[in-house]
Order: C-alpha cells, then sequence, then structure tokens
C-alpha cells in the first residue's frame, strides 16, 4: 500500500525515516585509526586506545560512566580513546 501511495522512491524514504526514529542512530561512525587521526588533526596529542574503565584522570574508574560498579561495560563493542588537549 505504502508503494503504491508513496512510489517506490518514497517507500525507501519512509524505511530510512523509520529507521532513523528507532533508537540510537549514528550518523558517522570512527574507527580507532579515523578517529586517533581526527584527534591529532585537532591538535590533540598522546591519542590512545583504552577501556573503559582506563584514563590518564586518576579515579576515572570509580565514576563508572561506562561501567557498572562490579566492573561490567555497558557496551562493550564501543570503542573508547582519550587524548591529552595541549597547554
Amino acid at each position: 500500500m505504502l508503494r503504491f501511495i508513496l512510489g517506490p522512491e518514497g517507500e525507501e524514504v519512509a524505511r530510512i525515516g523509520k529507521f532513523r526514529l528507532s533508537g540510537e542512530v549514528h550518523y558517522w561512525m570512527y574507527d580507532s585509526v579515523s578517529l586517533g587521526s581526527a584527534l591529532e588533526d585537532a591538535g590533540f596529542t598522546d591519542v590512545v586506545v583504552r577501556e573503559a574503565h582506563e584514563s590518564y584522570l586518576p579515579g576515572w574508574a570509580d565514576e563508572h560512566l561506562d561501567t557498572e560498579p562490579g566492573g561490567h561495560v555497558y557496551k562493550p563493542l564501543s570503542l573508547f580513546m582519550e587524548a591529552r588537549k595541549p597547554a
């Protein structure tokens, strides 16, 4: 029915729109290489890939921003990176 009303192109637009409204949608995805390069291009230094509980900041793991208090990572497939902004 939707194809009849909107035509083939409109049906595709409706499908994409429904997906975009369905939850956590990314407009850009980075891997460690492209994000590391973007951070360095922006002037950051000491760019490293991290685990969710790691940081240059003392006590970071105690904040539980991406982990449960027991250490379980909320989204284990996430990319965690850290960089320093020069003074």
